[in-house]
């Protein structure tokens, strides 16, 4: 069983770092064409990420809410 769990997070990670590794150079090159734009790029990001984790969150709470009422 923990080796299926390590398998799945070692996943998990290495396609998170994937993704990170794949997208660095543009938004380096983002960063050194134009100012602004890394600017709204950087927040825009932030902001659908915190999205996302609000509504997991939220829908998290509320599966427990109705497993416990």
């Amino acid at each position: 069983m923990w080796q299926n769990l390590l398998a799945f997070n070692l996943g998990v990670e290495l396609g998170q770092v994937a993704i990170i590794l794949a997208l660095w150079p543009a938004l380096i090159m983002c960063r050194r064409v134009n100012s602004s734009l890394w600017m709204y790029l950087r927040v825009g990001l932030a902001g659908g990420c915190a999205a996302i984790a609000c509504y997991w969150t939220f829908k998290r709470v509320a599966e427990v809410y109705s497993t416990l009422a």
